[in-house]
């Protein structure tokens, strides 16, 4: 539908420097759009975040207690939106277990910690959290024999129950070319990047390849387009400018 809403900005009176990550997602029992916005204090003793999530159907922010760490993110924003549950990776230095990942409730509005595969946490792979086929997994990097890179999703045995959770490894594809990193999968494509080459899409089971017309991404999501009109969102301006311009060509006016 192409369609937007502005959100209002909760200012807070505060002046301690924070670092603020965002997440979205669709919660469908009560048919609710909901922003989350994360804010980790710096130099806290102890560590203070701050959680708070804004309802597009009563169109209010709320804050949310939580007593779960959620210090050292990676990213500004979300890692993956999964079937009512937004998903951030921590990195913890200071424990045994250096990486878990945080899922976000969108119904309960509650987080917990969900730990990885140990060889995940333990080694330096590199790895994303993603949507596949509307599940949680991991894409991985790996290289088996030191030399060529595979990709391997991770997926989650049985129902994810946060830190019960069992991972195994579903799929290991082996790739022909090398590359620097990869980001998400998509519509049956990972995106990866040869640098300095620009990224491409590549099909991991039928190994086409795709240029992208981009030299810079910083985050892929799944998506699935909607032909509901959704209260309170409005057309994207650009948009209107389109079709405002169909309709004066077709009329002359």
């Amino acid at each position: 539908m192409n369609q937007f809403k502005l959100i209002p900005i909760k200012l807070l009176n505060i002046r301690r420097k924070f670092h603020v990550s965002v997440g979205f997602g669709y919660e469908q029992k009560s048919d609710d759009y909901k922003v989350i916005r994360i804010l980790n204090f710096y130099r806290c003793r102890p560590a203070r975040t701050m959680v708070e999530v804004y309802s597009t159907k009563l169109e209010s922010w709320r804050e949310v207690k939580t007593n779960v760490c959620l210090n050292n993110m990676t990213t500004s924003n979300c890692d993956a939106i999964v079937e009512g549950f937004t998903y951030w990776i921590i990195r913890n230095r200071k424990e045994s277990t250096t990486t878990v990942l945080a899922s976000f409730d969108l119904r309960n509005e509650r987080f917990c910690i969900i730990p990885i595969p140990q060889v995940l946490a333990t080694e330096s792979h590199n790895f994303r959290a993603i949507n596949y086929l509307g599940s949680l997994a991991l894409l991985a990097q790996s290289s088996p024999d030191g030399f060529n890179k595979c990709l391997d999703i991770w997926v989650i045995e049985g129902p994810s129950n946060c830190e019960e959770s069992v991972w195994k490894k579903k799929f290991t594809f082996g790739l022909d070319f090398s590359f620097s990193t990869h980001w998400g999968f998509t519509n049956g494509y990972v995106v990866v990047q040869n640098a300095p080459n620009k990224p491409f899409l590549f099909n991991l089971r039928t190994k086409q390849l795709r240029i992208i017309g981009t030299d810079v991404i910083q985050s892929v999501f799944a998506y699935t387009e909607s032909l509901v009109s959704i209260k309170g969102f409005k057309p994207v301006p650009q948009q209107l400018k389109e079709r405002r311009k169909i309709i004066e060509q077709t009329t002359g006016t």
